[in-house]
This record gives structure tokens, sequence and C-alpha cells, in this order.
């Protein structure tokens, strides 16, 4: 009985780090394709609602913006001719 019982706790800590991941969800702005001036402004307006929903959440872990146009351009330099080959990013 005792013995079982450890296999049961053993199997569970070994579990849980699985279910710990959390997902990376990066958000960008709405377009908005009208002719009213006074609707430009909703893309980003919509994108900040959507983005304060996801940091409620406890599973999610979201990519601010600006963090995502850094390691883009990080990115584009280090595919470009500039950047040693042995040092580039492995994009995907």
């Amino acid at each position: 009985m005792k013995r079982s019982l450890l296999a049961v706790l053993v199997f569970c800590i070994l579990i849980v780090p699985l279910f710990a991941v959390a997902n990376r969800v990066s958000l960008s702005d709405f377009a908005v394709h009208s002719d009213n001036v006074k609707y430009k402004y909703m893309g980003k307006g919509i994108s900040e609602m959507i983005s304060v929903e996801l940091r409620k959440s406890p599973g999610i872990d979201l990519i601010e913006r600006e963090k995502r146009a850094h390691i883009l351009e990080e990115m584009e330099i280090s595919l470009s001719d500039l950047a040693d080959a042995e040092t580039q990013v492995k994009v995907g």
C-alpha cells in the first residue's frame, strides 16, 4: 500500500512541470480599413483591450510590442550578411 502511494506521489511530482509551461503570445495592432478618420484609432484600442484580458489569464505570457519589435530587429540583422554564420538566430 505504501509503495503504491509513493509511486503515485512521485508520478504527480514529475508531471507537475508539464502543466506549468505558459503559452507565449504576441499581439499586434489591428488594421482598420475604414474611410472614416474617426475609426483609425480603434485598431490600437481593440488590441489594448485584448492584451489587458490576456494579462489576466494565468496560463498566458504576453510578449510586449516593444520587446517583440526588438526581437524582430535582431532576427533581421542575424539573417543578413552583417552577422556571423555561427551566431545566427534560429528563426521558426
